[in-house]
């Protein structure tokens, strides 16, 4: 036989079989209050044009189904992981990087919302 007890806006289950008996542990009785939704925003999509002067544009399409995405960080680097190149940034793009030819680059970029949600996006190329 089993049975849900009540004590003072707690609860447990209690469990009775012949002479044995089990507990489980004891919780609160709550009123849910008004649920609250915040989305994580989506990863970017990066392109990276290569403007054939050893330089390159960044670009990127960035997603929040709340539409509430505050900023952008960007790491760029010829190593892998890349360190940070422009912190919050608030455009989609940024023109005219000076880069070095024939060099492999690691770029990331993190989307972060008005609550510090955030969704990286990771990508390389090759500086011609």
């Amino acid at each position: 036989m089993n049975y849900l007890q009540e004590l003072n806006n707690k609860w447990k289950v209690v469990s009775i079989n012949g002479s044995e008996t089990a507990a489980s542990e004891i919780w609160n009785f709550y009123t849910q209050g008004e649920a609250i939704t915040n989305h994580v925003p989506f990863p970017a999509e990066i392109t990276v044009q290569d403007n054939g002067n050893s330089t390159v544009d960044l670009s990127w399409d960035a997603v929040d189904l709340d539409g509430d995405i505050s900023y952008y960080n960007i790491y760029l680097l010829d190593k892998n992981p890349p360190t940070l190149y422009k912190e919050k940034v608030t455009v989609t793009s940024i023109k005219a990087i000076p880069l070095i030819s024939g060099k492999q680059y690691y770029l990331e970029i993190d989307v972060i919302d008005s609550t510090g949600n955030k969704a990286k996006s990771k990508t390389s190329f090759m500086v011609k």
